[in-house]
């Protein structure tokens, strides 16, 4: 089972939103938790499972520093994500230094071109890949001898 609160959205397990009362998150759990006990589904399960979710979930909304610290941890996430995709997207590093999925081939042909940037042809399905061997320019870089 996932845990709510690292991997699942408790809000979403409710069918809740952000902004509800205790009082609606209240009556969200019981119907939640009566539609999928285990004593009206015997040997499922997969209705088990989803009531300890739902559980789960109640238990972090209905304790106020809990929802406080899951919404905390939630805003910090997207705030993480949105950044990460604007940095992918303008072909930056992250201040951590990875090189994001996009940005490989700009790094590769900035190490191999020692620099300089070689323009790109519209299609680049129709260029033509030729094989080097960069075993010696590895070697020197890298400070290996023969």
């Amino acid at each position: 089972m996932k845990k709510v609160g690292i991997n699942m959205n408790p809000y979403q397990v409710l069918g809740v939103s952000q902004t509800d009362d205790e009082d609606i998150i209240k009556k969200a759990y019981r119907k939640a938790a009566k539609e999928c006990h285990p004593d009206t589904h015997p040997g499922d399960k997969r209705a088990e499972e989803r009531f300890k979710e739902i559980g789960e979930a109640y238990r972090i909304l209905s304790d106020k520093q809990k929802r406080k610290e899951y919404d905390a941890r939630a805003a910090q996430r997207e705030r993480e994500s949105a950044t990460g995709r604007n940095s992918a997207q303008t072909g930056r590093r992250s201040a951590g230094g990875s090189i994001y999925p996009g940005d490989i081939e700009k790094e590769f042909e900035r190490f191999f071109s020692k620099g300089v940037q070689s323009e790109k042809k519209e299609n680049s399905s129709q260029q033509k890949i030729s094989p080097m061997d960069v075993t010696d320019l590895f070697e020197r870089y890298m400070g290996f001898k023969r």
